[in-house]
């Protein structure tokens, strides 16, 4: 048997396994929150001035805040539930949040000292794709972390594309033969 043989079915292993690594962990349970924090990437900050604080008593440490009227976080996210973590304060006034077309929620984010680790809950979604968008009317707005039933993405109008059957079966035989070259020169 020729060692392009025996190792043919590799490079069509390791596409398998890099398309498995490119999609989101699988949920850990019907009931389980994953929480994304402040920093991560997949939490869209727009419109305005944010700025990320070292604050110990925040959910993760830190928090990502504005004073910008109009200013947005924007989170796409695939799940059944989704939960906003703010803080109250001094400067603290009014901001908005809504997940896809549903009713628009206003909070009153005001308290005489800090307090944090409040919660804005959005649960009972159909399952499937969602958009959760928030943003600052008056005051401060704190973002400490957003939990979701589900997985976020960084944007779900881009979605992850996969290679059409062609271009598979070319990546695949110019896969295979350097595969087997790079094996049989080792030998």
């Amino acid at each position: 048997m020729s060692l392009q043989r025996l190792f043919y079915p590799l490079p069509l292993l390791t596409l398998v396994l890099a398309l498995l690594l490119a999609l989101p962990a699988p949920s850990r349970g019907q009931d389980a929150w994953n929480t994304y924090q402040d920093t991560d990437p997949r939490l869209l900050y727009q419109g305005g001035t944010w700025q990320t604080f070292q604050v110990a008593a925040a959910l993760g440490g830190s928090l990502t805040a504005t004073a910008d009227p109009g200013a947005t976080l924007t989170v796409y996210f695939a799940g059944t539930a989704v939960q906003l973590v703010y803080s109250l304060g001094p400067e603290g006034r009014t901001f908005s949040a809504q997940v896809d077309d549903g009713p628009l929620s206003t909070v009153y984010s005001y308290g005489d000292r800090y307090s944090h680790g409040q919660t804005l809950a959005f649960t009972d979604l159909s399952a499937g794709t969602h958009v959760l968008t928030v943003t600052n009317g008056e005051g401060a707005l704190w973002i400490e972390a957003v939990q979701v039933q589900g997985h976020c993405w960084t944007d779900l109008r881009r979605p992850l594309r996969l290679p059409r059957r062609n271009q598979l079966l070319s990546a695949l035989s110019r896969n295979s033969s350097s595969v087997s070259a790079t094996i049989s020169t080792a030998n």
